[in-house]
């Protein structure tokens, strides 16, 4: 098993995998639309629910319209690639408006999932939009799996403005279940990656049979758009309005506002109307805001906003309504204010558990009533005490003040952080977009925790479960005679968990459990054993956030002379001696009284040579030639720590008659 820091920060938000995305990638077109097609009427072709619809592979030239697919909410039309990727390049072509543009459709699935060699299977280059949804199409449209490059405009645009057709007024006509994600829209030349909704939500006036008129535009309702890309937008990466309860989260904007088409639309993600969810969207590197939201309602939380140019999140909520939540959010480095909110005329705001670091201005700005606490503001990354800041890893270290230091706002509905762990995992909510996970201790079978290693006759090596996600292992023993009072290492090594080319692995994959290669002679004492692991989704130095520690003593005590239970004068068919639980080894010599050889010299385990309280080693199978002989022995335990110890008055005359 392996985890999921590193995903976390290259593409954080793209990760997650839509419950609606059905691969579709062995299914059998129904109809094929070649590249000389430049438009397809679904109703003129016979194309109903449940029909797959696909693009011819390879490069065309032309753009494509699509118009009357209308399938059902249980059998929609899925439109996707065939055979391989579909790429359609307009920019040659004069005005071209769109590279695919769909009307007047319903209960339609326009995906790049088509063939498994392609994340996006179907890219576009050019038209004044990449991909556009609008001709009154207005229930369950699903978009995904789509790149869309070099639109002189918006990559992605999903609306029908309202005009002097009436059945385009809000009040004649809504777009419901709209599903847009896992799609990358890129260099958008003056506009938005993703260009969703009417943008003037309050009334918009134009000029029908001469007279002016005061028109709205639709709303959207059940608007998904999560874990899509935006990069070197032209105007924002992701604008959204007129979508009321909306959900936009899991995105990645990056290097947003670069050509705007209008002065202030160069910001990261900008929301419109009421009441929409931003969450645990990625926001780096922005001309100016990071996060902009107008009206009542909203909800902004886990969201991560790096490198903007303005201030990291601004809200304006001077209509009538809920107020807005700012929760949760991790901002580093905007040019202006962390937050700033405007009016709070409504219901008051809430700013809670944000970790602000390095503000241009203040940290938190706002006007009126705002319920705020638990906010931090970190004057350096350093005082932030993230992991690994450098290589855009803004989880929180052990070391950081925002652990554990947030208020607990589940009672506003916000229970996990930006990557889906459950809050809290400590003693409190932490501040900011992450949630720390406390490392995984790894359990130690061998001394336990608090364990006394009292006695003999073996010593048993260091064992421990072997954690799933480990790859590497590293190990410190040594002495402590206190927190923080720490003597030295006998052990301080990286061991891999299981054999790698180089090294061979310290775990048992049938038993899982891990054991040291190596016996440490330890001397009676207290020790700790300090233990992390690596693994190779690792980014930086997470693993120095894993360490746990446990301790142990060593109390074998001092060893007593040995108590020799076979001191007969006659040839012995064995020698024999009472064991004491403080010894670990016996050296035994027997050999002739003058010393002139030797019949054994040779050191012994206590397991070896002891049963209970009896130790013995046969020399029935030694001859003994005539004469007087005498047997020697000297003892060693961890009482003894790197010294022989030679115990007792050990000289004894065995003699043969």
């Amino acid at each position: 098993m392996k985890h999921r820091a590193g995903l976390l920060i290259c593409l954080i938000a793209v990760m997650a995998l839509s419950v609606m995305t059905i691969p579709v990638q062995t299914q059998t077109a129904d109809y094929v639309i070649s590249h000389a097609q430049t438009s397809v009427d679904g109703d003129a072709e016979g194309i109903g629910p449940g029909d797959i619809v696909c693009f011819e592979a390879g490069t065309r030239t032309t753009r494509i319209l699509l118009k009357n697919f209308n399938g059902t909410a249980a059998n929609p039309i899925i439109i996707q690639n065939c055979n391989g990727k579909t790429t359609i390049d307009v920019r040659t072509q004069n005005n071209p408006g769109y590279s695919i543009a769909i009307n007047n459709s319903n209960h339609f699935r326009l995906t790049g999932s088509g063939h498994p060699d392609h994340e996006y299977g179907i890219v576009t280059y050019g038209g004044t939009m990449g991909v556009t949804v609008g001709g009154l199409s207005g229930t369950g449209i699903e978009i995904d799996h789509i790149n869309a490059n070099f639109a002189e405009f918006a990559s992605f645009m999903v609306k029908t403005d309202p005009n002097c057709d009436p059945t385009t007024w809000r009040e004649n006509f809504v777009m419901q279940d709209v599903y847009i994600h896992h799609n990358y829209a890129y260099h958008p030349n003056d506009g938005e990656g993703f260009y969703i909704g009417f943008t003037f939500s309050s009334g918009y006036d134009i000029t029908c049979d001469g007279q002016q008129t005061t028109v709205y535009g639709h709303l959207i309702e059940n608007l998904n758009l999560h874990d899509n890309i935006a990069q070197d937008t032209g105007a924002e990466g992701i604008q959204v309005s007129s979508a009321p309860d909306a959900n936009i989260y899991n995105n990645v904007v990056y290097k947003a506002g670069q050509r705007p088409f209008a002065q202030f639309q160069n910001n990261g993600i900008q929301i419109g109307y009421e009441n929409v969810n931003v969450y645990s969207n990625w926001v780096r590197v922005v001309a100016n805001t990071g996060i902009i939201v107008f009206g009542p309602g909203h909800r902004i939380y886990n969201n991560l906003v790096t490198d903007v140019g303005g201030n990291g999140i601004f809200g304006d909520d001077r209509t009538t309504g809920d107020g807005i939540h700012v929760i949760n959010n991790t901002i580093v480095r905007a040019g202006n204010h962390g937050i700033y909110l405007l009016y709070n005329e409504t219901t008051p705001a809430v700013a809670k558990n944000n970790l602000i670091v390095t503000p241009g201005d203040g940290y938190l700005v706002y006007f009126d009533t705002v319920d705020d606490s638990n906010n931090l503001n970190a004057v350096t990354l350093a005082n932030a005490g993230f992991v690994d800041p450098a290589n855009n890893n803004y989880q929180l270290a052990a070391v950081s003040d925002a652990v554990d230091a947030g208020a607990d706002v589940s009672s506003l509905g916000i229970t996990t952080d930006m990557t889906g762990t459950s809050r809290p995992q400590g003693d409190g909510y932490d501040i900011g977009a992450f949630e720390r996970i406390p490392p995984t201790p790894v359990t130690r079978l061998y001394p336990a925790d608090t364990e006394s290693i009292t006695g003999g006759p073996a010593w048993p090596r260091f064992t421990f479960e072997h954690n799933p996600d480990a790859d590497w292992y590293r190990v410190w023993i040594g002495n402590t005679a206190g927190e923080g009072s720490y003597g030295p290492s006998y052990y301080f090594q990286w061991v891999p968990a299981f054999d790698t080319p180089n090294r061979t692995g310290i775990c048992d994959s049938i038993s899982n459990i891990c054991t040291l290669p190596v016996d440490l002679w330890l001397k009676d004492g207290d020790y700790a054993w300090w233990m992390t692991y690596y693994n190779s989704d690792d980014i930086g130095n997470q693993f120095g956030q894993r360490w746990t520690k446990t301790t142990f003593t060593v109390g074998f005590g001092e060893i007593p002379p040995i108590n020799r239970t076979d001191v007969t004068t006659t040839l012995p068919g064995s020698i024999q001696w009472t064991y004491d639980d403080a010894v670990l080894w016996y050296r035994v010599w027997l050999g002739p009284a003058d010393y002139s050889t030797n019949l054994i010299n040779q050191w012994y385990t206590a397991e070896e040579v002891c049963t209970g309280a009896t130790c013995s080693i046969n020399t029935s199978q030694l001859t003994f030639p005539q004469g007087d002989y005498e047997w020697w022995m000297e003892a060693w335990g961890p009482g003894e720590y790197d010294r022989w110890a030679v115990n007792g008055s050990l000289d004894f005359s065995q003699v043969n008659p």
